[in-house]
């Protein structure tokens, strides 16, 4: 029977120790050699629908539920923005290559690098004008026997810290430097306020416009839609980043506060003066990324075109139908019209029984032109219908009805007409009866 080793056996507790360093060895190596890291930055070139417009620009695309989120960068102010769009509107993803992606984010980190310090330098001549207006001031004030502060600030003062502001400030930093850290937040708090007031104004246009353009629209589309959510969301947001900037001034207030009170610690102002700088840069970069989707919401305004108003008969046109259907009815009338002078005239004059067939029969053809004639007129009206005003169809339809009933010459050649056709009548009647 072979001894069991113990634990307490210094040899086995040495073998025990020695499997475990080559296994988290082996498991360190593994990791290492994992190709697949988190903070991988995998570029793709997205051809895509941003309000109304197709763009092809290269970015980091993400699928989140029914709707694309992708992460681009503006060249124009050098930073990074995000925008959502449906799944519709994605028209192609095509991957780039590692070579292509490392120099794309280098090119971007040395834009990004070139605006912090064009973005300083501004800030420090703002800082060295109003440090000359101070000197002018406390001078102005000596001379007239002013007292002055002791704790105005100098030239040296102002510009002595000038590290870029994406840098963390160092734990071992002086009071001095951090009272000068604080100022700089402070004035690029002021600057964001002016920014996002601006930006504010642009949103609240989009809201005005597309407003007027609903109130003179028949109808919506989906670029309406999606502008108008769009522009809703970034006022909401400039607003709310309005109070985060002012936020953040009022805390750099009260830090500046307790270190003239001596109520704050100095080595407690380093820790506090960094998140204060880490809050202030993420507000910078809501503000850079609410400009750029700003203007593309500007540019989808432009896209949008005129107010969809729907089609409509004018009343030109209604009125020309009216007229039509008029004089389609006018020609029936005339005819009781030329009727009753014959029958007065008839009986005003005589009334022989020998002649009663003959003058009905007289009075028949005159009804048989005169409808010829209204009929003619009808055909004549109706073709002028497709070249000429609704005046000059009711003109020409009038014209028969004074021809046919305001002469009374008419009548009465007629009616001699008739007596002659009688009195042939009788004659050929005559000749026939002799005949036989």
């Amino acid at each position: 029977m072979c001894p069991l080793a113990s634990w307490h056996d210094p040899r086995a507790c040495h073998v025990f120790v020695l499997a475990l360093l080559i296994f988290m060895t082996l498991n360190g190596v593994c990791s290492a050699q994992d190709p697949v890291r988190p903070d991988a930055v995998v570029l793709e070139q997205v051809h895509f629908l941003l309000f109304g417009r197709e763009r092809q620009e290269i970015g980091e695309v993400q699928l989140l539920e029914e709707q694309y989120r992708i992460q681009l960068f503006d060249v124009g102010i050098s930073t990074y923005y995000t925008v959502a769009i449906a799944r519709d509107d994605l028209l192609s993803i095509t991957s780039i290559s590692a070579e292509r992606t490392v120099q794309v984010l280098k090119e971007r980190a040395r834009l990004i690098a070139a605006r912090a310090v064009l973005r300083e330098q501004r800030r420090k001549e703002r800082r060295d004008r109003a440090v000359a207006v101070g000197s002018n001031d406390a001078r102005s004030r000596r001379g007239e026997g002013l007292d002055v502060p002791s704790g105005s600030s100098t030239p040296s003062s102002s510009s002595r810290v000038l590290a870029p502001l994406n840098q963390p400030f160092s734990t071992s930093s002086s009071l001095e430097e951090g009272m000068g850290l604080l100022q700089r937040l402070h004035q690029v708090c002021e600057e964001l306020v002016l920014r996002s007031a601006d930006l504010l104004q642009v949103g609240l246009e989009c809201k005005e416009s597309l407003r007027s353009w609903r109130s003179a629209s028949d109808g919506n589309s989906r670029l309406f839609l999606n502008l108008r959510e769009e522009s809703f969301s970034l006022v909401e947001q400039t607003e709310s980043i309005s109070d985060r900037i002012r936020a953040r001034m009022k805390e750099i207030d009260w830090t500046v506060t307790q270190i003239k009170d001596k109520e704050l610690r100095p080595r407690d102002l380093p820790e506090l003066a960094d998140r204060i700088r880490r809050r202030v840069l993420q507000c910078e970069k809501k503000v850079d990324s609410l400009d750029v989707l700003l203007s593309a919401c500007r540019d989808g305004l432009k896209v949008l075109g005129d107010p969809i108003v729907k089609t409509t008969e004018p009343e030109g046109q209604q009125a020309v139908t009216v007229v039509r259907g008029a004089v389609t009815r006018e020609p029936s009338r005339p005819a009781p019209s030329s009727a009753r002078p014959e029958t007065q005239v008839f009986g005003s004059e005589r009334n022989p029984d020998r002649l009663s067939n003959e003058a009905v029969a007289s009075k028949r053809e005159t009804l048989a032109t005169t409808n010829n004639v209204l009929r003619v007129s009808e055909e004549t009206s109706t073709a002028g219908e497709l070249d000429s005003d609704a005046s000059s169809e009711s003109e020409e339809v009038e014209q028969p009805e004074s021809a046919s009933g305001s002469m009374p010459g008419g009548f009465s050649t007629l009616l001699i007409g008739g007596l002659l056709g009688a009195l042939l009548v009788l004659v050929l009647t005559k000749v026939v009866r002799s005949l036989l």
